[in-house]
């Protein structure tokens, strides 16, 4: 309607905004009948005296100005025409339960319905009556005062509404209490019937309690703890830093003396990965861009944070329980994927194909799964945390912290949508750690498929936490900051993540769902290219060294000896280390899924005990290794989705790529050597390793030899 027509305060016009207004032009339709119900609440004259309003207002009657008249509240859905003199019908609705006003401006008539009375001025000044009636009130009273029609409305509330109105804070904590005392009881219930199978709500119950706790004292009482106890500390820090940060360095220095002499030295094979781990930041130091712009709080504190994830996960037994925990309990969610796909591919011949009808689906599911949890906010949570920590510790800009901690759970090309906006003025510097963060890492999406694969969902959970720390420092050592920050965008840049804009779950986990279909054909593609590829490249290889006499030659046998001093140097032992270095090898120049599930043959035959295999410390750093997105084939993928965001950075971000590739590479390298550091194996997995069963059967065979040979005889 136009602003001559209906003339609201404000408040009024906040009420309209949310009716519906239905418009309908005229056509060449044909007079039809009205519809007609039984169940209309309207008196025949109310209806009439209605009806002829309406009729006036098509007739064009009072065409100079807008005209506006009060229609009684319809129970049903009637139609209004023009007279049957004219040729051009035009039809006005009236909704359920509502109070109807008609207009006419022009050839073009509307129809509002609003819950309130509405006060008609005869000078073509109207404006609406401010009195909430209650959505089922009825006409009480037409009359004209000063040339206004006043339209009342007698609403009511019914001893219902009216009680509830009046205790209606009493019944929702009632309520809320009712629910609270049904789940513990359930709880308890569950808890003394079978406590192993009800352990993991209580875990959940006591962290969301705890959770619950926290925010209701940082809401209450968070500026005045801050005030009386942290601010004085921080005060003190920063008064004495100088003296502070010498005494924490010297602190490190001992604890890693210590730590190599009295754990580390017990195992000669750990000394290795830490002598590669020192000439991994040796070399990247070498090849740095510029050695004096080196900022090495960056690089130490992003080394030293991968090493505490590392000892509370790896070395502690509550870290190790709980990633265990979450490991296992990842497995059994996604294992549920499978239903979904014997429905679509049939469940007799789905596993058939088992890594098109079975791996790709878990893709799916673990993508609406995500979208569900950034829905809830529990993402948005978990990200931000973790990019405060990175930010306070390695003082790298928020952009960065916030991309790297986004990369722990979300793809390459998805995570730097959290910075969209500062892309174009991040410096050289920032674009590459937001490179390499991207390949050093794997995406949630993904995890489910190479834990699908049979590769220990632990590892590759403890490898996407370690490695992001991982990647800045390597970015900064390889691309220290050289420039200012255009417009000192990051200065005062809090670290936040938008909220999600789906309406409901619903919507959420059908919108994850369907954000997923371009990963998986991506991946489905690139593997049959590559592996198509590979077969190939193999049987040239093959072809040129029958040549030489030498017909087994392959893609993997060069790789194995171009990378086997890289993974002998992460603490591999010698005998695997060829193998591993097949798998890095299919991992840089292929991708990551051809990798993992050759690293997943060599784990089943490990368990089997047939065929080759490695030890389970190999496999555990070959985990740690493969565990990015770090190829060749990313290069292509982040630029074509960096690049739309930022068009003016294309050139900058064309020349850093293979630096960025390089030091993902390295990054990755660097969370293995720290895995071969800190990895001990526990009882449960030396149980199952093939030397040791192969020889406690030799045992059990030598014994019953023995047990069975009779005295004076001979066992040939």
């Amino acid at each position: 309607m136009s602003s001559n027509h209906l003339d609201f305060d404000k408040k009024d016009q906040e009420h309209r905004s949310s009716n519906t207004s239905i418009h309908s032009h005229h056509s060449n339709n044909s007079r039809r009948p009205s519809a007609h119900s039984t169940n209309s609440k309207l008196t025949d004259a109310a209806r009439h005296r209605s009806m002829e309003s309406v009729h006036s207002i098509a007739e064009g009657k009072n065409s100079r100005r807008s005209s506006v008249v009060m229609l009684p509240s319809y129970d049903r859905i009637d139609e209004v025409r023009r007279p049957s003199t004219s040729s051009n019908a035009s039809k006005v609705s009236s909704m359920h339960g509502k109070s109807t006003v008609a207009s006419l401006q022009g050839d073009k008539v509307s129809v509002e319905c609003i819950p309130e009375a509405i006060v008609v001025a005869g000078n073509g000044e109207e404006q609406m009556s401010n009195s909430r009636r209650g959505l089922f009130g009825k006409v009480k009273n037409w009359s004209k005062a000063n040339g206004h029609t006043n339209v009342e409305q007698d609403g009511k509330p019914s001893p219902c509404e009216e009680f509830y109105n009046k205790h209606q804070k009493v019944i929702r904590i009632n309520f809320y209490l009712l629910l609270i005392g049904a789940f513990f009881a359930f709880l308890i219930a569950g808890l003394i019937l079978n406590f192993p199978k009800t352990l993991p709500l209580l875990i959940i119950t006591v962290t969301v309690i705890g959770y619950l706790i926290y925010a209701y004292i940082r809401d209450n009482y968070g500026g005045a703890i801050y005030n009386a106890v942290f601010k004085p500390i921080l005060n003190f820090v920063d008064e004495k830093w100088w003296i502070l940060k010498w005494l924490a360095y010297l602190g490190i220095l001992a604890f890693l003396v210590f730590w190599l002499i009295f754990d580390t030295g017990r195992q000669p094979e750990r000394l290795i990965s830490f002598a590669g781990l020192v000439m991994y930041v040796l070399l990247c130091y070498i090849f740095s861009k510029n050695r004096r712009k080196v900022y090495w709080r960056q690089v130490l504190w992003g080394i030293g944070l991968q090493f505490i994830l590392g000892i509370l996960i790896l070395r502690t037994h509550a870290g190790y329980t709980v990633f265990n925990f979450i490991g296992s309990q990842v497995e059994a969610f996604l294992s549920y994927t499978f239903a979904g796909a014997a429905f679509v591919f049939g469940e007799k011949t789905f596993t058939n194909h088992y890594f098109a009808f079975a791996v790709l689906p878990i893709v799916v599911f673990f993508s609406a799964t995500i979208a569900v949890l950034y829905y809830l906010g529990v993402m948005k949570w978990i990200i931000t945390r973790i990019a405060w920590l990175m930010q306070i510790t390695m003082k790298t800009s928020a952009t960065e912290s916030l991309n790297a901690a986004g990369n722990i759970f979300i793809g390459q090309t998805e995570a730097p949508l959290l910075i969209r906006p500062f892309i174009q003025y991040m410096t050289v510097s920032e674009l590459h750690a937001v490179m390499t963060g991207g390949m050093a890492t794997i995406a949630g999406s993904v995890l489910g498929a190479f834990i699908a694969f049979g590769v220990p969902a632990a590892h590759l959970l403890t490898a996407s936490v370690m490695s992001a720390p991982a990647a800045l420092a390597i970015s900064k050592l390889m691309y220290p900051e050289l420039e200012k920050d255009i417009e000192n965008l990051d200065g005062d840049l809090d670290i936040n993540i938008a909220d999600s804009t789906e309406g409901n779950i619903i919507e959420a986990a059908s919108g994850g769902a369907s954000a997923s279909i371009p990963l998986v054909a991506n991946i489905a593609a690139n593997i049959i290219a590559f592996l198509s590829a590979l077969k190939f490249l193999n049987a040239v290889l093959g072809w040129l060294g029958a040549m030489v006499n030498y017909p087994q030659l392959s893609f993997e046998i060069i790789c194995s000896y171009v990378f086997m001093p890289f993974a002998f140097m992460m603490g591999v032992e010698w005998k695997d280390a060829h193998r591993v270095a097949e798998l890095i090898g299919m991992k840089t120049f292929l991708n990551e899924f051809i990798a993992y599930d050759a690293l997943s043959k060599l784990i089943k035959n490990r368990l089997q005990c047939e065929g080759p295999y490695m030890s389970l410390r190999s496999e555990v750093i070959a985990t740690y290794a493969c565990c990015g997105f770090s190829n060749i084939g990313s290069i292509g993928i982040l630029l074509g989705g960096l690049t739309p965001m930022a068009p003016n950075r294309r050139g900058d971000l064309a020349r850093i790529a293979v630096r960025a590739l390089i030091s993902a590479t390295i990054a990755c390298f660097m969370t293995a050597c720290l895995a071969g550091i800190l990895y001990q194996p526990s009882e449960g997995e030396l149980r199952h390793n093939c030397t040791a069963i192969l020889l406690m059967n030799s045992t059990m065979n030598a014994t019953t030899i023995e047990l069975t040979t009779v005295p004076g005889t001979s066992t040939n």
